[in-house]
């Protein structure tokens, strides 16, 4: 199956190649490690007001799983700046 990996960080990015794949598991798997890298490129996105997020899709556009990362100060930390 064609599993088409799409991520957000504000803007959204649509994966128009995809990805073919065995199962489902290793879609979940890939997307993991999609989110990961793109965390270490871009460690201060999610602190810059919005999240990250890793949707994977079908061939048809449906939404198969989503990965959002999302930062929270506690408003200690908060009321120090």
């Amino acid at each position: 199956m064609r599993y088409f990996f799409n991520y957000s960080d504000g803007v959204s990015m649509r994966d128009q190649v995809g990805q073919e794949l065995p199962d489902h598991n290793t879609a979940r798997i890939k997307a993991s490690e999609y989110a990961a890298q793109f965390m270490r490129d871009h460690p201060t996105i999610i602190w810059e007001g919005s999240n990250f997020r890793v949707e994977v899709s079908d061939r048809a556009g449906l939404i198969l799983l989503t990965i959002i990362i999302v930062g929270v100060e506690a408003s200690a930390v908060r009321d120090q700046h």
